[in-house]
């Protein structure tokens, strides 16, 4: 039998409505579903670890508030001997007791476009009693199905939307970037989360850099964060690098092209592009022009890729320029 509708009436959205129940204030809350997305080698695994520990204990996260909760983490993609050392390392960076409520359960293969197997998670986390959920990741959970089609993605947040709601907990699900710095997959993936959490680092830089891309109940922000790794200890610190750092990597690398090369044609500064695609360069570029990182300097005679960029001569700019440069060395 098909389930009846509820129907609300205008009068009860007058009365005084209950406060958002944060995790983490104020990122991830209770029946909120957030993604967080970056590239390979970005440590957002090991971010999210942290987080984990740090709720678990309830101690705050990179200077957010956080309340103290069961934390599962689902791993799909690390293996238990990988994950179990990266969490006894993360534990003993942040000195945390051996009894705090952490779990996690590795390579279960569960498939969550199958309600099936969402009702077998639900299970799972009422069973731990877990709130702050972790999900590693995205393409691992909806084997099978492709993530650029709508049809496919969807059914699976529902997934994840149901269980969210019904057993009162936050989920996280971390997912890759493409080769832009950019979520892969569907449009419909932004769509269906609460929150999107950009994450970039370079693998031999101890600096993380996170941006909320999309939030429902906040307005978006970013920080930063420094991870410390030593023998058996790991652990991130809040940052006060750059908090303005809103630039993806297509966008970083045309700032570092005219910084060494100086005045150059879209053409040239497509066709090296190193860390991006070229098309991702010269959209970059267009970008820049309008955030008044550059200029246009040939108004006269460049057409097309033939067109010539600067940076603008401006201190201020090139100021922000050099610490970017400097925290991403």
């Amino acid at each position: 039998m098909a389930r009846t509708p509820v129907i609300h009436i205008a009068a009860e959205a007058l009365k005084p409505q209950p406060p958002i129940e944060w995790l983490i204030e104020p990122l991830f809350s209770i029946g909120g579903v957030s993604l967080i997305v970056g590239e390979g080698g970005s440590k957002k695994t090991y971010a999210l670890v942290d987080a984990a520990v740090c709720v678990a204990s309830g101690e705050p996260w990179l200077g957010m508030r956080s309340t103290r909760a069961s934390t599962l983490i689902i791993d799909e993609e690390s293996g238990e001997r990988r994950l179990s050392r990266r969490i006894g390392d993360v534990m003993r960076g942040h000195q945390a007791a051996s009894d705090i409520p952490l779990q996690y359960t590795c390579l279960e293969r569960f498939s969550l476009k199958d309600m099936k197997d969402g009702a077998r998670v639900y299970s799972l986390i009422t069973q731990t009693k877990a709130q702050f959920i972790i999900i590693d990741a995205l393409a691992d959970v909806m084997l099978g199905a492709d993530e650029n089609s709508v049809k496919d993605v969807q059914p699976v947040f529902a997934v994840l939307r149901w269980i969210a709601d019904s057993a009162k907990c936050s989920i996280v699900v971390i997912h890759h970037a493409n080769k832009n710095g950019i979520y892969r997959g569907s449009t419909a993936l932004k769509g269906a989360v609460d929150l999107m959490l950009m994450t970039e680092s370079k693998p031999d830089s101890p600096n993380i850099y996170f941006n909320v891309e999309k939030a429902r109940d906040i307005d978006p922000f970013s920080f930063s964060a420094t991870v410390h790794f030593e023998p058996d200890h790991v652990w991130l610190e809040a940052s006060a690098a750059v908090q303005a750092r809103r630039l993806s990597p297509a966008q970083h690398y045309v700032l570092d092209y005219l910084t060494h090369n100086g005045r150059s044609m879209l053409k040239d500064i497509a066709a090296n592009a190193d860390r991006c695609s070229a098309a991702g360069a010269r959209k970059a570029v267009y970008d820049l022009v309008r955030m008044n990182y550059i200029e246009r300097v040939d108004h006269a005679n460049g057409r097309g890729s033939l067109a010539e960029y600067d940076l603008i001569n401006d201190s201020a700019v090139k100021s922000v320029i050099d610490q970017l440069n400097n925290i991403m060395s």
